[in-house]
């Protein structure tokens, strides 16, 4: 979710010409230190879509477990640095995600 604290931290996390899509409206303000906007070439878009009733449904199928999770590919706590490398060559598709 976008907020003043998380803001910052987002944007340090990007790498060169990363994309950051900002969601939600919850205030605050952000400082960027504009030299390394175009040294960094990063963007940053803001999105705000649906209304809170889509929330509310959308938290309810998922207590209901009516929502699956889109995970392509699970590597283990000894493969991180096989998932990093098969991300950085864009082989995976969707999400993947590291269990410890």
């Amino acid at each position: 979710m976008n907020n003043a604290k998380t803001a910052p931290n987002s944007v340090n996390m990007l790498r060169k010409r990363g994309r950051l899509v900002m969601v939600g409206l919850f205030g605050g303000s952000l400082e960027l230190n504009l030299p390394l906007v175009p040294l960094r070439a990063f963007t940053l878009t803001g999105a705000y879509t649906g209304k809170f009733a889509d929330l509310v449904e959308l938290v309810a199928l998922a207590r209901m477990n009516m929502l699956q999770s889109v995970v392509s590919r699970k590597f283990t706590l000894d493969q991180t640095n096989s998932a990093l490398q098969e991300l950085k060559s864009g082989k995976i598709i969707g999400r993947a995600v590291i269990n410890p």
